[in-house]
């Protein structure tokens, strides 16, 4: 049995977006940002789904979505970072 590594780097995104900031997310590069993150050997990632007001970053029914998101941040994100390998 392998003894359990601890994390070299981990990346941790936490958003206050005002709801007055437009664009939200509009420039984001996500393959950038992931192929960044590759490089700085970073493995595990999180992210809150929703902003200190309590906006959502993704398509809810429940609570309220950021005004100025054009579209689902956590599932583009997520769907984004299943298609790359990180080491």
């Amino acid at each position: 049995m392998q003894p359990v590594r601890a994390p070299k780097r981990c990346l941790f995104f936490d958003f206050h977006t005002m709801p007055a900031c437009p664009d939200v997310g509009a420039n984001l590069d996500v393959d950038a940002l992931l192929s960044e993150s590759g490089r700085a050997e970073q493995t595990p990632s999180s992210s809150l789904r929703a902003c200190n007001l309590g906006m959502a970053y993704y398509d809810t029914k429940v609570g309220i979505r950021h005004p100025s998101l054009k579209y689902d941040f956590s599932a583009g994100w997520r769907r984004r970072a299943d298609q790359r390998t990180l080491p």
